[in-house]
């Protein structure tokens, strides 16, 4: 991924962290893009907080999530679409006896 789309690390899901998201979208180069850019149509962006969002809170609500991989998810004019996802689970829950 180009370091311009990389989202910082967000750990919560609650409404401020999604404002926090959108603050740092608006922060990142592709911020100017989805804004709309040289005649382009502005992107979702909410949605594409919200979609971060719920992305974070499945991977951190789910204690066999081990890794959570959405590439790419597309930013489009109402709404997001993501085209790929990966979720890699473990059997393993803490706690549990073999």
């Amino acid at each position: 991924m180009p370091p311009a789309a990389r989202i910082p690390s967000f750990r919560s899901a609650s409404a401020n962290g999604c404002d926090e998201v959108m603050a740092a979208l608006a922060t990142l180069k592709v911020g100017r893009v989805l804004s709309g850019h040289r005649s382009r149509p502005a992107g979702d962006v909410v949605a594409a907080a919200d979609a971060i969002c719920r992305i974070v809170a499945i991977a951190t609500s789910d204690p066999t999530v081990v890794e959570l991989e959405v590439n790419p998810l597309l930013v489009l004019t109402d709404g997001v679409r993501a085209v790929d996802v990966l979720v890699l689970e473990t059997n393993d829950m803490a706690g549990d006896d073999p």
